[in-house]
């Protein structure tokens, strides 16, 4: 016979599913697969924590002079000649009184801007021997020597200009000292970046200024610049970025004074690279080199136009002292960046960069990151596929909303306190999936155990005992077992000569009627029915939900049953049709209670002596002339209901003869049953003259004519072939 899977076998299926979701997740983390999504979520979470936490407002040690759409307004087209370029720095220092001036562009190529060249080119040729024009050539050429002007003005205080990297292998200009690395191991730069040429400053410009370093930064698959590259490997030396040139200028650190280091476990820092510029600089470095850019709100810090600068319109407060970068926002210069904190100028960039390490508060991810990261997966992991299976669905949520709070809870102290990167996107999703999937697999499976409670029982017992039942499918099964139960039998009294009255739709509906009548009432009072036998109905109360007053709410159902075909008739009379009479039978006891049959055709159902004891006590309801019988059993599990014995009986099949009874209403006279009792006292006494008289009483009463003349045809049988000595008032009855 086939049994459906148990609870066991089904739980096995979300368990598969998590442990997949689990190892997928730690595949991601460990950077095996990519899971683009997951790296999406990983930007934009990391994001919200930089905007979430990102300082307001200026800062007083730096400012970003800009060359602006209002300054190419002013000053015309870029690029802007280099004498130009040198009054803006010569007014920076010696009028504004700037700290350093840190150029985020490049000077590739000489100026031609002032017609030198054509000058120098008409002296060395046609003119060559023109002593006139030769000599106001030497008065003009200081004048008209714009690089050199701005080279003169980039030794009037800390200057660093920018560079580019490229893959290329062709170098243009002049690439500043070489930043070197103390000490002879040089595994550090394994993974550094290691680009193939250069795009430079004019040799002229470049050894002037005090220092250089190179403005690339790089952007991620989103085009959002998060991290930046802190050192660059070319030539087999390392090369500082603008950003760290500008703090070594600034502190007078050089790279003399670097080593790149990997802590020792008891270090806080343990796990990561690091810079170490002496005792005052130790800045955290990717396994690539390079660092999170600690953003500050977009466009907070403080800003002034150059042609303000050149113009000397500017309030000397807000560039005295300051480190001043000068870049460009002008959108036609195309040095827009998208960031976590939305489309700012390249600029702004490195001085973030700048704030950054001179505070040390460079966000940092270390190298155990996906180690973490996937501890972190396997033990959510684990919790979310053995917690929830066993929570029901709003603890589920809860248990949910709570992880999900401590790893965001987590992540924002680690960020906040620490400027620590902790995992979060990831482990966050593995416990949305996981923990939707587990509800979702929950709720279908919930579902599946209500379809399935509900084909299994939804035939035999009220849909609102199913709904119960469905919560807790593993207390309920078809398998057979052995239990107390009360069953009951019903039959209509003399209905197959009513029905040959009546054409078969007739007969339909009066059975329609009447069964849909009976089935509800023993549903409402818990009962499951077995089957129906035509006009008959088997039903049961104990299985299979647990029932231990099953007795008294077999008996209630009757007592309902009795009460309900009266009002029927009464209708049934209204409208023309036949009347109907019914007997029921009630018995207690042990039985065999479950899914039974072939493997044509199963059925649920009990099967027993008790059950059989139940169909002969409904056949004897039209001998004693009563709606309801119950036998001792049933009499001893429901005290609780008034009673009239009606005698003993010995039915076909059993060798034991039994006390039964009929179930009386609340507001039923006990006349009739006091005069019973006094009856059954003077039968069973053999006092035939008393026992008479008191069955001639009872016959008067309602309801009790035919159980009256029963007695009295037995009396007389009696009086004329005595009992034997051991009779104990027993009917013995062979129809079934």
């Amino acid at each position: 016979m086939h049994r459906p899977a148990g609870p066991r076998r089904y739980a096995l299926v979300p368990g598969l599913s998590s442990l997949a979701l689990i190892l997928l997740f730690s595949a991601h983390a460990l950077h095996w697969i990519r899971i683009l999504p997951l790296e999406r979520l990983a930007d934009l979470s990391y994001d919200a924590r930089v905007r979430l936490t990102a300082p307001q407002g200026p800062d007083p040690r730096i400012a970003i002079v800009d060359i602006d759409d209002k300054s190419l307004r002013a000053e015309g087209r870029w690029p802007w000649g280099r004498d130009r370029i040198a009054q803006l720095v010569t007014n920076l220092f010696n009028v504004y009184g700037a700290a350093s001036v840190t150029f985020d562009m490049l000077f590739a190529e000489p100026d031609a801007s002032s017609g030198l060249p054509l000058l120098e080119r008409l002296g060395a040729q046609p003119l060559a021997h023109d002593p006139a024009y030769l000599r106001v050539l030497a008065k003009l050429r200081p004048e008209l020597a714009h690089d050199a002007r701005f080279a003169a003005a980039l030794k009037l205080g800390p200057t660093i200009l920018g560079y580019h990297f490229t893959s290329r292998a062709a170098a243009t200009g002049a690439l500043p000292a070489a930043f070197p690395i103390a000490g002879a191991d040089t595994a550090w730069d394994a993974h550094f970046r290691r680009p193939r040429g250069h795009v430079a400053n004019l040799p002229i410009l470049q050894q002037d200024a005090q220092s250089g370093g190179f403005f690339d930064v790089e952007a991620d698959a989103d085009d959002s610049v998060r991290e930046a590259p802190l050192l660059e490997q070319n030539g087999g030396h390392a090369y500082p970025s603008l950003a760290l040139a500008t703090v070594c200028a600034l502190l007078g650190l050089n790279g003399g004074q670097a080593r790149v280091v990997q802590p020792s476990r008891g270090d806080h820092y343990y796990g990561g690279r690091r810079l170490s510029l002496g005792p005052s600089l130790s800045i955290p470095l990717t396994r690539a080199g390079n660092v999170f850019v600690p953003y500050r709100a977009a466009r907070s810090l403080t800003y002034v136009s150059a042609t303000d600068v050149l113009h000397r319109r500017v309030d000397p407060k807000l560039l005295a002292n300051r480190i001043v970068l000068i870049g460009t926002s002008a959108l036609g210069l195309g040095d827009m960046k998208f960031t976590p904190v939305g489309l700012i100028p390249g600029v702004e960039i490195h001085a973030d960069l700048i704030l950054g390490l001179l505070d040390q508060t460079l966000p940092r991810k270390p190298d155990y990151y996906a180690a973490l990261q996937v501890a972190e997966i396997i033990a959510l992991g684990l919790l979310l596929a053995v917690g929830l299976p066993r929570l029901p669905p709003p603890a589920g949520l809860a248990s949910m909303a709570a992880l999900m709070l401590g790893v965001v809870a987590t992540s924002l102290y680690g960020w906040r306190h620490d400027h620590l990167i902790l995992p979060f996107a990831t482990p966050l999703a593995l416990v949305v999936v996981l923990g939707a999937s587990q509800i979702a697999y929950g709720f279908l499976a919930e579902g599946r155990a209500r379809r399935r409670m509900s084909a299994r029982f939804g035939q035999y017992v009220p849909p609102d005992l199913v709904e119960e039942m469905s919560h807790d499918p593993s207390r309920f099964t078809l398998e057979g077992k052995t239990a107390e139960l009360t069953i009951l039998f019903s039959d209509l009294r003399s209905f197959t000569t009513l029905s040959e009255g009546l054409d078969a739709k007739s007969l339909a509906t009066l059975l329609n009627d009447y069964l849909s009548a009976m089935t509800r009432i023993i549903h409402d009072h818990q009962g499951t029915i077995d089957k129906y036998m035509g006009d008959a109905i088997m039903a049961f109360w104990g299985a299979p939900k647990d029932d231990p007053s099953h007795a008294r709410h077999a008996i209630a159902a009757a007592l309902e049953m009795q009460d309900t075909l009266a009002s029927l008739n009464a209708r049934f009379r209204q409208e023309g049709r036949p009347t109907l009479a019914m007997g029921i039978g009630i018995n207690t006891g042990r039985v065999r209670v479950g899914n039974m049959g072939s493997q044509f055709r199963m059925a649920y159902t009990v099967m027993g002596d008790a059950v059989n004891l139940a169909s002969r006590l409904e056949g004897l309801t039209k001998y004693y002339g009563v709606g309801i019988i119950i036998g001792e059993a049933t009499r001893a599990a429901a005290g609780e209901f008034a009673y009239a014995e009606l005698g003993r009986v010995q039915v076909k099949g059993k060798s034991r003869a039994v006390d039964i009874y009929e179930p009386l209403r609340p507001d039923a006279p006990q006349d009739a049953a006091l005069s019973l009792r006094a009856g059954l006292q003077l039968f069973r006494g053999r006092q035939w003259d008393a026992a008479a008289t008191a069955f001639e009483a009872l016959a008067g009463m309602p309801g009790y004519g035919r159980l009256a003349a029963l007695y009295l045809s037995e009396i007389a049988r009696l009086r004329t072939a005595p009992p034997a000595a051991d009779w104990d008032g027993a009917f013995a009855f062979e129809a079934k």
